[in-house]
């Protein structure tokens, strides 16, 4: 899925993807602390127990995947914007209720922040193996589906 060749570089571009990478790297570190606090949670619940998430630790995830989606989108970063806003859509359907958080919805997207990382370091280094994230992609989107949940992704034109 990664497609960073396909990113005309210049000395511009250079500049906005140094600072993207700067602020991507502690989006991604603050989704994994998060992530490792709502994995926690949902180990403390007994079997069958589906109570709401705590709704500021769902926010921050939210935001955090809300500010990465939208940096990728302004840099072109088509892999990175497509998986973080399936990953936005998880918080967001999680603390509107739509979405129980479970075992199985946290090691998801443990999974796509771990491919987000992937793609982040095939950006600072071009020669890095690619990264496959329709699989991931494609949970998520079957998660939210089954929940009755799934939004499509639109774009700025959609928007406006």
């Amino acid at each position: 899925m990664s497609n960073t060749d396909a990113i005309p570089r210049d000395e511009f571009f250079d500049s906005l993807l140094g600072d993207f990478l700067d602020e991507s790297g502690q989006l991604l570190d603050r989704l994994n602390e998060n992530l490792l606090q709502l994995d926690e949670w949902v180990r403390s619940l007994d079997e069958g127990d589906h109570q709401s998430c705590d709704a500021e630790l769902l926010n921050e995830m939210f935001r955090s995947a809300h500010s990465l989606k939208g940096l990728s989108a302004m840099l072109g970063l088509t892999d990175i914007n497509t998986l973080t806003h399936k990953v936005e859509n998880v918080f967001d359907a999680a603390r509107k209720d739509e979405l129980i958080v479970d075992g199985d919805c946290v090691e998801v997207v443990f999974q796509a922040v771990d491919r987000l990382g992937a793609l982040v370091e095939v950006l600072k280094n071009p020669d890095a193996e690619s990264v496959e994230c329709d699989a991931v992609v494609e949970q998520i989107a079957a998660m939210l589906q089954s929940a009755g949940c799934e939004r499509k992704q639109t774009s700025q034109a959609d928007a406006e």
